[in-house]
């Protein structure tokens, strides 16, 4: 069921396919290496070129959908709806009684200007009224009050509490469902 052509348009920004050229590979790895993202993500400090390409093209392949996030025709940031994972870390949450799960994921390098709020409001609409999605987790650290705040008003719920498998930083485990979401053009 992977769903990649599907361009979305939002007011500010627009959802849409990644640029296959080296200098977005560029700008992909500045992001990562960011510290903002770093701190965000509990990703690495630094990345090689080939690193940043198959890490890419692997979240590409591993996704239902995989957009890049432009604003003014320019890439800010990345959004995907990813197959549940099988991890045993998630089994304590009954995240697996859905019959289609999928765990949304998004990194918007420009905060604070409702950009992410609007890729979020677009991916969730296209998955529950497009691909037939029933639940929708996602996991954010605890310190994030500004994310999880906007995924509550969206109707996420907190499933509980788990340590990050990579760094042991405290992070909500919260799910969504299309009877839940509140689409109110956050």
């Amino acid at each position: 069921m992977q769903d990649i052509s599907t361009r979305l348009e939002g007011k500010l920004i627009c959802l849409n396919g990644f640029p296959k050229n080296p200098e977005f590979y560029d700008i992909y790895k500045k992001w990562l290496e960011s510290e903002e993202v770093v701190q965000g993500t509990g990703g690495k400090k630094q990345y090689s070129l080939e690193e940043i390409v198959e890490f890419l093209a692997q979240n590409i392949n591993e996704s239902i959908t995989h957009w890049c996030i432009y604003h003014s025709n320019q890439p800010i940031g990345e959004i995907s709806l990813n197959r549940l994972s099988s991890d045993a870390e998630f089994k304590d949450y009954q995240i697996h009684q859905y019959k289609n799960p999928v765990e949304l994921t998004i990194l918007v390098i420009e905060s604070g200007k409702g950009f992410g709020k609007e890729a979020t409001v677009l991916a969730l609409n296209h998955a529950f009224n497009s691909l037939n999605i029933d639940a929708i987790y996602l996991t954010v650290y605890i310190n994030n009050t500004r994310a999880y705040t906007l995924y509550q008003k969206l109707g996420f719920k907190i499933l509980g509490e788990k340590k990050d498998k990579d760094n042991n930083k405290p992070e909500y485990v919260m799910l969504l469902t299309p009877d839940s979401f509140v689409n109110n053009n956050l």
